[in-house]
């Protein structure tokens, strides 16, 4: 029989390679095979993959710094010289300020970002004018006004006064007018208000909110983040029950929201935005959300059924040069890389310009096709050599559902800078102090001891304890000190300084702490004005970065799903309308205007205020600020166009009796400064 050998260690990273080397087998046998357009999905990724080689680097390098790991060959260094490896996490903490920071903007606004309104204004129609004209002209006789007229011209004889008889039914007219108008605007705003809450609902009923809070986790971590929707997935939608208390689970198609890990994204090389370029991601399922996917459109089920049968049990994964190390770092698994891909299923979801004559190759229809010799705008979705899902883009401008930002944005890439990237260096600073710090402190905390063994007596060792006595001999002529004492000094405060010195930088080219707050937060930082004061003043850096997530995704996601709402929704009363999308930097800038309108108008309440505007003029401010609230001005101020009438029964203050006291004020002697003593201060005479 056979001896059997100690069992032998595989390292990770050559489990990874072999596994690599199989999957790139199985490419290379099934090219033969009549799959062209798997072939065309996979050669597009492995383009964008090679294009991110360094940018992987970057994102395993942060990783491994937030995570408080030296790399390699900076942790073998340490040890070779003996300096403690301890790492003190600062940028991992930045990285929370960012998160807390951004998290307590987004968590404060719940109002809506964006206004639904009609795409022109309301015009009265012909049927509506020549409706008015016919009542006006059946009843405006009948008005109490008018009859008064014809019954004072009765009784004086005199023929009716014409101009007055033609105001009173002109005034009737306006009203007629007036209050059509109101009633149309009224429907307009309800039409909006219904598109408005619809849109909401989406968003709530999507995730967007879920995903936008994993995105911001990306911003203040990486180089970037990137969110995918509005996407079609079937999904159990409300439980209801029967009369007999039978539990009723309808499936139902949500608009989803996901973020997607920047490890997983690839798009293509030298693209400048997420739009830019054949994109491509990598999607991770398990094999009962792919059995969801059967008997949807768009999909192929056979071939579903056919990946479920070949890699259900044992999983297929897209792997990278970064793979184990990720997977290592997000401690997704404690026993290694492979064994964290086993239960689930990778795919390819391309986004890029297929030509005609592939989708013809592999079933889509002429009608969708016409033309074999141009390229199509698709969505290819592809697990090793089997593509499952092949669409034509249905967004109507081309734009595939993914958009991201970063902390600190790029005009020429899609990966900007992260917070850590930006306060490396003086985290590798200060680490070198620290590590200098901490060897300091064990060198200072006792003396060092120099023995000279040549004078120790023969049992003697130089082993040392407190209290011990040292047994010495003169031999050899040898009169030299048996034992010197040395004691390092202590440099933890100039250490210390140094580093509390280093440390503050990071507010400054990052955001304040988020823990400890903010100077202004002592009083108005409470409230959501003291906030946009904060990301005006002490963290502009914060301000940016709202903006990118306003303009990059925010408005993105909002106008995404209105449009497919209008496209694919069977919603009365939608036609006609438009979005108007703001974000969270608009209303900062709006509450911040508003406190200050509100402001003046509370001093311009006195009477110097009311002299120089009157009361007309303060309700044109009331007015001002009542639509910055969205309430209707109509009816918060019934009587506005009245108030010239109201003017005459206020009294103005008195200019001469402010005149007379601004003269007894000046004519009012102000008492003399004087000493200590008593007497006026000025030149001292004795």
């Amino acid at each position: 029989m056979a001896e059997i050998g100690p069992a032998k260690f595989i390292p990770a990273d050559e489990v990874f390679r072999q596994k690599d080397a199989a999957i790139l087998a199985e490419r290379e046998l099934a090219e033969a095979a009549p799959q062209s357009l798997a072939q065309y999905a996979r050669s597009i990724f492995d383009a964008n993959k090679r294009a991110k080689l360094d940018v992987e680097e970057d994102l395993i390098s942060l990783r491994r710094r937030l995570a408080g790991e030296y790399p390699p060959d900076l942790l073998a260094a340490l040890k070779s010289a003996g300096m403690p490896a301890i790492f003190w996490r600062l940028c991992s903490r930045k990285s929370r300020d960012v998160s807390g920071w951004l998290g307590e903007v987004y968590n404060q606004f719940q109002e809506r970002t964006w206004d639904v309104i009609p795409s022109k204004v309301p015009e009265l129609s012909e049927k509506h004018l020549h409706d008015i004209q016919v009542t006006v002209e059946s009843t405006a006789m009948m008005l109490p006004d008018a009859q008064q007229l014809l019954a004072q011209a009765q009784q004086t004889g005199q023929a009716v006064p014409y101009e007055a008889l033609k105001s009173v039914v002109e005034k009737y007219h306006d009203q007629i007018k007036s209050d059509i108008e109101s009633k149309i605007a009224n429907k307009e705003e309800i039409r909006c208000t219904d598109m408005e809450a619809k849109i909401d609902e989406m968003l709530q009923k999507g995730g967007y909110y879920e995903a936008l809070r994993e995105c911001i986790n990306d911003i203040s971590e990486l180089k970037a983040c990137c969110m995918k929707g509005p996407i079609l997935r079937k999904e159990k939608g409300d439980v209801d029950f029967d009369d007999e208390g039978n539990a009723i689970v309808k499936d139902e198609l949500i608009r989803k929201f996901y973020r997607v890990s920047p490890f997983d994204a690839f798009p293509s090389a030298g693209a400048r935005n997420w739009q830019d370029g054949p994109f491509v991601e990598v999607e991770h399922y398990k094999p009962v959300d792919l059995q969801k996917m059967i008997g949807n459109k768009g999909y192929k089920d056979d071939v579903i059924k056919e990946i479920l049968r070949k890699y259900g049990r044992n999983g297929y994964s897209e792997t990278t040069q970064t793979s184990p190390q990720r997977y290592a770092l997000e401690k997704q698994t404690s026993v290694g890389y492979s064994d964290a891909q086993s239960e689930t299923i990778d795919s390819l979801d391309v986004w890029a310009p297929i030509p005609g004559q592939m989708l013809l190759d592999w079933g889509m229809s002429k009608s969708k096709v016409p033309d074999p010799d141009i390229s199509y705008p698709c969505n290819i979705k592809v697990v090793g050599t089997d593509v499952w899902r092949a669409v034509i883009n249905p967004d109507p401008l081309g734009e595939i559902p993914y958009d991201g930002t970063s902390f600190l944005k790029s005009n020429d890439s899609v990966w900007g800078v992260a917070p850590a990237e930006l306060g490396a260096e003086i985290e590798d600073h200060c680490l070198n102090i620290i590590r200098h710090l901490n060897r300091n402190i064990s060198e200072s905390a006792g003396p060092m001891a120099e023995v000279n063994e040549d004078r120790l007596a023969e049992d003697e060792t130089p082993d040392r304890w407190p209290g011990k006595t040292w047994v010495t001999t003169s031999r050899g002529m040898n009169e030299g000190q048996a034992v010197r004492y040395i004691q390092a000094n202590l440099l933890g405060t100039e250490l210390w300084k140094l580093y509390e010195k280093a440390k503050l930088e990071l507010d400054a080219i990052i955001v304040p702490s988020f823990g400890q707050g903010s100077s202004l937060t002592q009083g108005g930082g409470r409230t959501a004005s003291g906030l946009a004061m904060i990301a005006s003043a002490e963290s502009r850096n914060l301000k940016v970065v709202v903006a990118n997530v306003d303009l990059d995704i925010q408005i993105n996601k909002v106008k995404r799903v209105f449009r497919s709402i209008m496209m694919f929704d069977d919603m009365e009363g939608k036609a006609g309308l438009k979005l108007v999308a703001r974000g969270i930097t608009s209303q900062l800038i709006k509450e911040n205007v508003i406190a200050r309108q509100m402001e003046y108008i509370k001093g311009a309440q006195g009477q110097i205020g009311m002299a120089i505007h009157g009361l007309k003029g303060l309700a044109y401010m009331s007015k001002d600020i009542i639509k910055s609230f969205g309430w209707d001005v109509r009816q918060a101020i019934p009587n506005y166009d009245k108030i010239e009438g109201l003017v005459e029964s206020l009294t103005p203050p008195n200019q001469q009796q402010i005149g007379q006291a601004g003269a007894e004020s000046a004519q009012t002697p102000k008492p003399a400064a004087t000493d200590t003593s008593g007497k006026p201060m000025g030149d001292y005479h004795q």
